[in-house]
């Protein structure tokens, strides 16, 4: 579990690893930024890193008050919270 574990690093209140299984990885497979496999899934590095900054600005926007702690998880979200132009 080192993408939960990296991701984990970015966050004041980590992620347990149902969360991580049932709402972040499908995304993660869906985008292409990982690949399963029978036993394990395997992670793009620079993918978990981008990940990693949207669910730091996730917890940043959810501690303001911008967003619900119920604001669904999407790729659109990251997509917009972690491309620099």
């Amino acid at each position: 579990y080192a993408a939960l574990a990296l991701i984990n690093a970015a966050l004041q209140d980590p992620i347990h690893r149902s969360l991580f299984n049932s709402r972040i990885r499908p995304l993660k497979l869906a985008r292409g930024d990982a690949q399963a496999f029978e036993r394990s899934t395997v992670y793009d590095r620079r993918a978990v890193e981008q990940w990693a900054r949207y669910m730091a600005e996730r917890e940043r926007r959810i501690l303001a008050g911008k967003w619900t702690k119920n604001h669904p998880y999407s790729i659109e979200d990251m997509e917009a919270l972690t491309t620099t132009a």
